[in-house]
């Protein structure tokens, strides 16, 4: 009887001491998690703990970037397109700080072609073009949507030097929104936004877009 406590006791400690390992291991994998409804990615705890590193083409000191609250200051020293576009495109749409960013970068007279392409996605630009009432300023992509149409009738984003993310439907895009703005003009009503065939039926030209910025909730945190 002795004998067997004992051995049961072995055991026991035995899958406590492996549970206490795969834990561990489990911790230090630093895998990130995925939000649900999109794809802002919640990095770990270690991923936080890091410290911050330049930028892998060897551009600027980010040691200082400890929050978005200077994130235009910060845009506005880097003007990489590539990196405006991981921005437009990682930022937590929920956060109304996003907005101003967003629309700080579609203001400037260098924004990409790719960057406000990206960014209608982002936003859902097809269903304002099947609206026929102004949302108001409950709705605040209702005003990065206009600054976008006033662009595209007018002086329009520049396409030399950033190419679309692989990912990225351009046509289909665009389907959308003449669908949207036909379905409407089908029962004569305009609708509030027309869809901005001068934005998309062009093919920018450039590198692709490298989509490896990690940014939290209000944090920079590095490139993957």
């Amino acid at each position: 009887m002795d004998q067997q406590i004992f051995l049961a006791v072995v055991v026991s400690a035995c899958v406590v001491g492996i549970a206490r390992i795969f834990g561990r291991m489990r911790g230090a994998s630093g895998s990130p998690t995925r939000r649900a409804g999109g794809t802002h990615l919640t990095p770990p705890a270690a991923v936080l703990s890091r410290p911050r590193r330049a930028r892998p083409n060897g551009k600027g000191d980010l040691s200082h970037i400890r929050n978005l609250d200077n994130l235009i200051e910060w845009l506005a020293e880097d003007r990489d397109q590539a990196l405006w576009h991981d921005v437009v495109t990682s930022l937590n749409y929920e956060l109304p700080s996003t907005f101003g960013a967003v629309a700080w970068i579609l203001k400037q007279p260098d924004c990409q072609n790719a960057v406000a392409a990206a960014a209608m996605e982002m936003l859902g630009y097809d269903y304002y073009c099947g609206l026929a009432r102004d949302p108001g300023i409950e709705d605040p992509a209702y005003g990065l949507i206009r600054t976008i149409a006033e662009r595209d009738a007018n002086e329009g984003f520049p396409t030399h030097k950033l190419a679309d993310a692989p990912t990225f439907n351009r046509a289909g895009l665009l389907n959308a929104c003449l669908e949207a703005n036909m379905q409407l003009r089908a029962v004569g009503v305009e609708p509030i936004v027309c869809a901005p065939v001068s934005t998309l039926t062009v093919s920018p030209k450039g590198r692709r877009p490298a989509m490896n910025t990690l940014l939290d909730e209000d944090t920079f945190l590095g490139w993957a």
